[in-house]
């Protein structure tokens, strides 16, 4: 059997850390260029000592992932929780449905924003704490049942 050729395989090049930093860099200062911002970008990664090889195509895939995996993560923007607070000012008790739309504006799951009123509400508390006596402290929030299908049997 003849062994595969090295030459016909194709070598996976490691980004330079320069190269990474800039890119990683930019991310978090822009996640959302645009075209020409990442032309620019790509410009100046590929001058860089070890970034020769990068594409344009390799920029493009690596922030399509990128992005996706900051919204996988559903990590909470100071958006994203400016506008929960506003809401829980106005309905502090909201029902699923209500939590649903919410989900739906922030394009998240309702366990998410679930969770994320809980961080609101248990951090209200705590600055309330030293300074408001138990008795005032407002409930805890308790998260609506989730609706099951009704089973007949």
């Amino acid at each position: 059997m003849d062994s595969p050729s090295t030459s016909s395989s194709i070598k996976r090049r490691q980004l330079s850390e320069v190269g990474r930093r800039l890119r990683n860099d930019f991310f978090v200062a822009n996640s959302n260029p645009t075209k020409e911002e990442l032309k620019a970008l790509h410009a100046i990664i590929v001058v860089q000592s070890g970034c020769e090889h990068y594409t344009y195509k390799n920029l493009q895939h690596w922030l399509v992932q990128r992005q996706k995996s900051k919204m996988d993560l559903n990590i909470p923007t100071n958006i994203n929780m400016g506008y929960l607070s506003e809401w829980l000012k106005f309905n502090p008790n909201p029902d699923y449905l209500t939590l649903m739309a919410w989900a739906k504006a922030l394009n998240v799951n309702v366990t998410q924003i679930v969770a994320w009123i809980e961080e609101i509400v248990n951090n209200s508390q705590s600055s309330m704490s030293s300074f408001v006596p138990s008795e005032l402290m407002p409930p805890p929030f308790t998260a609506p049942l989730l609706p099951y299908p009704y089973i007949s049997e």
